[in-house]
Formats: C-alpha cells, sequence, structure tokens
C-alpha cells in the first residue's frame, strides 16, 4: 500500500475545480487581500496631519531619516498604522505619545526641548555669537594695529622715501637720455 493508495489499491478520487471556478476563487481572494492591506482612504486634512506625523518620526529600521522618506518594510509598516490612527480619530499629539511610548525619544526627528537637549537648540545661537565676537575683536585690533589711512591730500604734500628715490631716478635717466 502506498502513501496515496486507498484499501484495496484504489487511488484517491481528486476533485478539480472548474477553471472559471479557480479564476473567480483566486480573484475573490486577490480583492480581500487588496482591501485588508490597503490604507484607509483620508480627507485632504487627515492626509496633511499623517504627513505631519511621518516627518516627524524616525524609521526604527535604522534612525538614519524620516519615516515620510524611508523605504523599508518598517518605515511601510509606521506609514500604514500612522494611516489607520488617523481614520480612527487620533490626534497628532496622541499619536507621537503612543511611538514615543513604544520607542523612546530615539523615534522622533527633532529632540524634546528639555534638558540635555536643549544643547540641539541653544548650541548654533553660541556657536554664531562667540564667532562674530572673534571676527569683531580681530578687525579692531588689526585696525588699532594699522592706524589710521593717510588722506589722499596728505599723500600729495608728503612724497616718502620711495616715491622720492623713483623721482630723483626718473630725473637721471631724462637728463642722460638729452645728453
Amino acid at each position: 500500500m502506498t502513501k496515496h493508495s486507498l484499501p484495496g489499491g484504489r487511488r484517491p478520487r481528486m476533485r478539480r475545480l472548474r477553471p472559471l471556478g479557480g479564476a473567480l476563487l483566486a480573484l475573490l481572494l486577490t480583492c480581500a487581500l487588496a482591501l485588508a492591506t490597503s490604507s484607509p482612504r483620508l480627507t485632504a486634512e487627515q492626509d496633511a496631519t499623517a504627513r505631519r506625523v511621518e516627518e516627524q518620526l524616525m524609521a526604527p529600521c535604522c534612525f538614519g531619516s524620516t519615516v515620510a522618506t524611508h523605504h523599508s518594510p518598517a518605515a511601510d509598516a509606521i506609514r500604514e498604522h500612522v494611516r489607520w490612527l488617523v481614520a480612527q480619530g487620533a490626534t497628532e499629539q496622541q499619536i507621537l505619545d503612543e511611538y514615543l511610548e513604544r520607542y523612546g525619544e530615539r523615534i522622533l526627528a527633532q529632540p524634546l526641548a528639555r534638558g540635555f537637549n536643549l544643547l540641539a537648540y541653544w548650541m548654533p545661537v553660541a556657536a554664531l555669537l562667540c564667532g562674530t565676537g572673534i571676527v569683531v575683536l580681530w578687525l579692531l585690533r588689526r585696525r588699532r594695529a594699522v592706524g589710521p589711512a593717510p588722506s589722499l591730500r596728505d599723500r600729495e604734500h608728503e612724497p616718502d622715501d620711495r616715491s622720492l628715490r623713483l623721482q630723483h631716478r626718473l630725473q637721471e635717466e631724462l637728463d642722460a637720455f638729452d645728453a
């Protein structure tokens, strides 16, 4: 007796689906699967809310870019979940709070403005102020070291040594040329 035979050596009779019935069943299963996995229809306002939330959440697979721009199964799942929550009526803050509970502050694209995270907000301002102060001090010191620039009128009346030497040389060459 083989594995595929019945007692008495008979083979089981397989029921075949009619070609049209099998195609119809496959079409129904495909439609049901598509409806189950498709994201809910959102109004323009809900879609804008979902996009704002997606831009505030980091993709948890690598924490390298936001859910709105990252393409991975984890980011896709979060996008679908956010859209589902928005369709259910959850607010932006409620969704962010849920993801904060699940992943911690690391999920946020911008750190919360409290504690040590305040450095991320204030360091650029402090660096800009310090840099501006250094440049101003350098310019003031350089100006003092050089002194005031002489006016053009002072230059015409008081020739310096180099211009006197050049005038003397020019006069010598003109005298030599005339002779």
